[in-house]
């Protein structure tokens, strides 16, 4: 027993020095991988937030950029987009996309303003525009969900051919501008504690969308779709109905927003829609850069939407033209989106 024994205790070393080697350790990483890695992933957005600023101020005069008028400029004129990007984060986080928010936007605008002229009520004219655009939100839903219509395609179809048919109807010269009530510019233009309703409005909305999202089970199941649908499904999770709510609600924040861009600039307008589609996606992928790395958020979104209207802003006053300002946002969404996706899988 001894005698046999001895020599397979001893095998076992010999074994490995002799032909299989052992799994090879990580690779120490250098003080200045370990803070990247550390720091870098969280908070490498909100430092490029800080460095714009920083940029943008000592190159306009007299910190023109930092002044409190200008940061004022800065939130009403990202205020619509941050409306639109907010209901746009339920649809990314459950891993799908919602390419109509353009054009269900710009039906918006113009039905608010029809309806309003043809009823001599702003009120209607909200309720039409939230009801219209909330069922656009609806029936990308079903479609995805119920007839399997890829996201990508069915929304593309949706914002690019059926809403801009819709639009045409509504509104034939492009416009509708002629017999709006006296009241309808009051929630795009009015203005409490020298800070304009829509951005009250906008911070409102982030609001409620960041609660539902972080601390409800609906925001929950939301992320675990998002994750891993089939195990969601496995786990009694009603994608079907969840994914509806998201579109849902994505359409409905572009009912809105449709309604408060007609009330601010006091008309209709088919060229409402103008970058819309671009920024809404570069704010939300900005924000998926930020803090969770690789993963949806209200306050990452928030935060897009800021460095987004810090930068087109800070372009405009060091006399940048407005042909740049496009270049640089499709730059810095390919970055974005690049950034979001390697530091996801080094995390």
């Amino acid at each position: 027993m001894t005698s046999t024994s001895a020599p397979a205790v001893e095998a076992a070393p010999a074994a490995v020095g002799d032909g299989v080697s052992a799994p090879p350790s990580p690779p120490r990483r250098s003080a200045a991988r370990r803070f990247v890695d550390r720091y870098g992933q969280r908070y490498g957005t909100l430092t490029v937030l800080v460095l714009l600023a920083a940029y943008f101020t000592i190159r306009t005069e007299n910190g023109l950029f930092l002044s409190s008028a200008n940061l004022s400029t800065i939130l009403q004129s990202t205020a619509i987009l941050a409306i639109v990007a907010a209901g746009l984060t339920p649809v990314l986080v459950i891993g799908a996309f919602d390419l109509s928010i353009a054009g269900n936007l710009v039906l918006a605008t113009l039905l608010s303003a029809k309806v309003a002229v043809a009823t001599g009520s702003t009120d209607a004219g909200i309720l039409t525009a939230l009801a219209v655009a909330g069922l656009v939100g609806v029936a990308n839903g079903v479609m995805v969900t119920v007839l399997r219509v890829p996201p990508f395609i069915g929304t593309l179809a949706v914002g690019l051919f059926i809403l801009v048919g819709f639009q045409q109807k509504v509104a034939p010269d492009g416009t509708v501008s002629l017999g709006l009530p006296a009241n309808f510019g009051t929630w795009g233009q009015g203005s409490v504690l020298g800070i304009r309703y829509v951005v009250w409005i906008a911070v409102g909305v982030l609001v409620l969308l960041h609660l539902l999202l972080r601390v409800t089970v609906l925001g929950r199941h939301m992320y675990a779709i998002g994750s891993n649908p089939d195990a969601a499904r496995l786990a009694g999770i009603r994608i079907g109905w969840i994914s509806v709510i998201a579109f849902t609600i994505s359409g409905l924040a572009c009912g809105l927003a449709g309604f408060l861009t007609a009330s601010l600039f006091g008309l209709g307008s088919a060229q409402a829609g103008g970058s819309l589609l671009l920024d809404a996606f570069t704010a939300c992928f900005i924000g998926a850069s930020t803090f969770i790395v690789g993963r949806f958020h209200i306050v990452g979104t928030a935060i897009g939407v800021l460095t987004l209207g810090m930068l087109t802003n800070g372009l405009t006053l060091t006399g940048w033209s407005s042909d740049d300002v496009p270049i640089v946002k499709g730059l810095v969404l390919i970055i974005a989106v690049a950034a979001a996706g390697l530091l996801g899988r080094r995390s």
